[in-house]
Formats: structure tokens, sequence, C-alpha cells
């Protein structure tokens, strides 16, 4: 039996419930639930491809800028006139014959001792050179 009164109380209670009780029946909160869910993924997607598009402009920038230096570093390099070519470089005589007894951690330059072990002998082609004659 219904009851419907008119009491704020009883009746309305008693309705709530069996809104709830329907809403609960045909899934109404599960479908709620999933909305939300998929709408909150779909955000997150949109913002991490957002942050990847921004990460992907800002490397091609740096790499750019990288770029750029080193061409502008070799221009310089080139326009000095006492640099030779490496075909330049390698046709030249050896002063003389040298063991490597030990190899600096980064000592890996484009013209010296690159992929050089200690105990390799090399061939000495110029002295006093680099920053301050050093070399």
């Amino acid at each position: 039996p219904e009851r419907t009164t008119s009491s704020a109380g009883i009746g309305s209670t008693t309705t709530f419930r069996q809104r709830l009780a329907r809403l609960r029946s045909n899934g109404t909160p599960e479908i709620v639930f999933g909305v939300g869910l998929l709408t909150l993924l779909a955000a997150d997607q949109l913002l991490q491809s957002q942050q990847e598009e921004q990460h992907r402009s800002d490397r091609e920038a740096v790499l750019k800028q990288l770029q750029y230096d080193v061409n502008a570093d070799m221009a310089k390099e080139r326009s000095d006139g006492n640099t030779l070519s490496a075909d330049e470089e390698s046709s030249k005589p050896s002063l003389f014959q040298c063991r490597v007894m030990a190899v600096p951690k980064y000592f890996d330059g484009t013209k010296s001792l690159m992929g050089v072990e200690v105990g390799d002998v090399v061939d000495i082609l110029s002295e006093q050179i680099g920053p301050g004659g050093t070399y």
C-alpha cells in the first residue's frame, strides 16, 4: 500500500526511496560514473597531447639553435685559414710516433685521440697547437 499523506516527512521519504530504487535498478549510477570517467580520460589525453606538442617544439628549437651554432663554428674555423681539412691532415707527414700513456676522460675532440686507448701507438702531426700552444 502506497502512502499518500501530505505530511512532508513520511510521504516524501517513501517517494525518494522509490525513485532511488528505480534509478539503481536501471543502471543510472553506473552510466553516470562511466560518463564521468570517460570525460576525465578524454581531458587527460588532451592535456598530454598538448604537453607532448610543447616538448616537441622545444626540442626542435634547441636542435635548430644547436645546428646553427655548429654551422657558425665550422664557418669560423674555415675562415681562420690555418686549419686543414681531414684529407690534408691525413696526408701531412708524421713528425714522430709516440705510445699513449694516458687518455684523459674528456679528451675526445674531432682531431685528437678519437678511439685511442692506452698503449696505442699514434703519429704526431703537429706540436704546440691548441689553446696557448699546450698540445
